[in-house]
């Protein structure tokens, strides 16, 4: 039987103490599950969360396909969308192999 994995995470606050400027606190929440789909291919998913009392609260989440074709190799492909300014959506693909 298949059995899932899942992450979680939690922090708060977090200072983070810059010169000549004051503590920043943040706060940030993730959350993610590995959820076998077929004896070799494992879909994971995922989202965070991240805010600051000096800026907009940030967002995004994940999905991602793996594939194990050997012991050795495994393909993959992956899609995140984010709330950020400069890359708001990214896909992926790949091969993985281990020598």
């Amino acid at each position: 039987t298949p059995v899932s994995s899942s992450r979680v995470g939690v922090q708060e606050p977090v200072p983070w103490a810059r010169p000549n400027t004051s503590t920043v606190d943040t706060t940030e929440y993730t959350i993610g599950a590995d959820v076998p789909v077929a004896p070799n291919t494992v879909v994971s998913v995922g989202y965070a969360s991240s805010k600051t009392d000096a800026a907009a609260r940030l967002k995004g989440w994940n999905v991602v396909v793996a594939h194990n074709l050997s012991k050795r190799t495994t393909v993959y492909g992956g899609y995140v969308k984010t709330d950020a300014t400069a890359l708001d959506n990214a896909l992926a693909v790949g091969i993985k192999h281990t020598f």
